[in-house]
């Protein structure tokens, strides 16, 4: 594997993103389409295994607070720390632009992952699509 991750809003960017959040949370979760307004003016992160497009995030806001979210790893690459390598490139990325606290919704299932980033809690679980999610936040 030759990974690398890059962030831009290029459209080319954007449409490798779509094509991993598609896979996940479409076919894989069930969820609706996951393309909104948002996702023209949003960084997007994406995790390349050479040409391909295998992982994916997105991140967008105004100062010194910016909202992370759609991050997705394809299945053959879960596990070897490509969601790590993503989360890592974006908070350093924030940085570089004076962001200064990260926010994010946690599906259940993921929680512990961003536990292990040192996100915390800062809601009880709610749902969002039917789906339970908590609100968690890293200042940076």
């Amino acid at each position: 594997m030759d990974i690398k991750v890059t962030i831009s809003k290029a459209a080319s960017q954007r449409e490798a993103a779509f094509t991993v959040r598609y896979a996940v949370f479409v076919k894989e979760q069930g969820f609706v389409d996951k393309l909104d307004d948002i996702d023209a003016t949003a960084y997007h992160a994406v995790a390349y295994d050479g040409d391909r497009a295998i992982g994916c995030g997105r991140f967008f806001g105004e100062g010194e607070v910016y909202h992370v979210g759609r991050i997705a790893v394809l299945p053959k690459y879960r596990g070897k720390g490509i969601g790590t390598l993503i989360m890592q490139e974006i908070e350093s990325f924030s940085r570089g632009i004076g962001v200064r606290r990260l926010e994010l919704s946690a599906q259940r299932r993921a929680k512990c992952f961003y536990d292990k980033l040192c996100y915390t809690a800062v809601s009880d679980e709610y749902l969002e699509e039917g789906y339970p999610h908590t609100a968690m936040a890293k200042n940076i």
